[in-house]
């Protein structure tokens, strides 16, 4: 609201006076309601108007300018807060009611307006929009309000929330990098042809060798105490995996490459390999041979496990016919046949009548091979016999393995006696196959 002035009415000589003419009908000298401009006391802009008779003009009067429509129709700039001017309104401005006047700075209208003091004082007032000042302010701390706001400046880069990559320029893959001083060895568990092994069941390097998994490195060990180097599918060892740096992940075939401080002396390993079940390796344990100095890389000789075969295997023991020396009793040594297709897991040879077994209870002891080998069974990754690969096996009593001293043998070998074979091919019937003895170990063997 806005205090009026007091009127000031002052009374002037004018030609205008009002007449004393003696007649009893004056003439009129101006319309009725006329206004004309005047120069009232103190020499303010004023007024005049036609008396209702015509007969002439009231006094010249200064009064309060029209101020025009009022600021806010019905509603204060500041609700429920009076504001007080203290400051003459000028008349020659229209203020828009209802329309906010842009003075170039946000007004809050959650605070009176002085109007005798800047509305900002050079610091912005949040009224829930943003204002741009043309300027950025730095607060030191980022906020996210979604939409990035243009402050008129650019500062830079706007930080989207997700953190930009500090890696290489290949998608941020790092490869492991070799320790200064070393020689690459690799190593591999080719399963391509049957691809039943997965990255949980042991596949291991195992060897001569001790492996520190964090930094690589692998040193010589003669005593094959370990830890021995674990084996993957995962792509090479430059691109994040462990495998040498030829190798393609997901193919099955199982590889390692490890760091060993180049020798100033030549240094021999001998090796095989194992899984969660135990030693797979075929054969002869393999050995390769570092030269002193030597820093390219060594591959060692790789297991390749062969194609499952589509022959089957029975296996009979006869307690009552064993070698002389050799006592059974029954229920209390549990028979167990151990062997290359096994690899070298044992599994129970039993005398109830199931599992391939003849008759039940007759001393005769009987491992049948499609029982024990494939999915659902205790041997998974195992398959059936292949033609022309030898099947290498050991009898096992309550732990103990079926060996004794044979003429022409220097070393107790695996032995035959009560021992029988069989051999069935797909779709054909049970024959008798001679038990054999490797050159080696003079572990017994059959030949498919």
């Amino acid at each position: 609201m806005s205090r009026a002035r007091p009127v000031l009415t002052v009374l002037t000589l004018s030609a205008a006076l009002i007449s004393t003419a003696c007649s009893s009908e004056e003439a009129p000298v101006c319309a009725p309601g006329r206004s004309l401009a005047c120069t009232g006391p103190g020499g303010c802009s004023g007024s005049q108007v036609c008396n209702p008779a015509g007969t002439g003009f009231f006094a010249c009067t200064c009064g309060e300018p029209d101020a025009g429509p009022v600021a806010d129709s019905g509603t204060t700039p500041d609700s429920g807060v009076e504001v007080d001017s203290g400051v003459e309104v000028d008349s020659g401005v229209e203020v828009d009611s209802g329309v906010e006047a842009d003075s170039g700075i946000a007004a809050d209208s959650g605070v009176a307006a002085d109007s005798g003091i800047a509305a900002d004082s050079g610091v912005a007032v949040d009224s829930g929009v943003a204002v741009d000042s043309g300027v950025a302010v730095d607060s030191g701390v980022a906020v996210d309000s979604g939409v990035a706001a243009d402050s008129g400046v650019d500062a830079g880069p706007t930080d989207s929330g997700v953190s930009a990559d500090a890696g290489p320029a290949d998608g941020g893959v790092v490869g492991f990098i070799p320790p200064a001083g070393t020689t690459p060895l690799s190593f591999c568990i080719d399963d391509s042809a049957n691809r039943t092994y997965g990255p949980n069941d042991g596949l291991a390097w195992k060897g001569s060798l001790s492996y520190n998994s964090a930094t690589r490195i692998v040193t010589r060990d003669l005593a094959w105490s370990g830890p021995y180097p674990r084996v993957y599918d995962d792509g090479p060892y430059t691109q994040g995996g462990h495998e040498p740096v030829n190798a393609v992940a997901g193919d099955h075939r199982w590889c390692v490459t490890t760091f060993l401080p180049t020798p100033n002396q030549p240094l021999i390993f001998e090796y095989g390999a194992e899984s969660s079940m135990g030693w797979i390796w075929i054969g002869s344990n393999a050995t390769f041979t570092v030269p002193a100095g030597w820093t390219q890389e060594i591959v060692a000789q790789p297991l390749v496990i062969p194609a499952h075969g589509q022959i089957d295997l029975r296996v009979s023991i006869d307690t009552s016919n064993l070698a002389v020396g050799w006592i059974f009793g029954p229920g209390l040594q549990p028979v167990r046949v151990k062997g290359t297709f096994t690899s070298w897991w044992e599994v129970d040879a039993v005398d109830d009548g199931t599992a391939g077994d003849l008759v039940a209870n007759d001393g005769v002891y009987t491992m049948v091979l499609s029982s024990n080998v494939g999915p659902g069974t205790l041997l998974p990754h195992l398959g059936l016999l292949q033609a022309g690969i030898d099947a290498e096996f050991v009898i096992v009593f309550g732990g103990v393995e079926y060996r004794g001293t044979v003429v022409g043998w220097p070393s107790p070998v695996g032995l035959a006696d009560g021992v029988s074979a069989e051999l069935m091919p797909p779709g054909g019937v049970w024959s008798a196959t001679p038990i054999l003895r490797t050159t080696t170990f003079g572990n017994t063997i059959v030949r498919p």
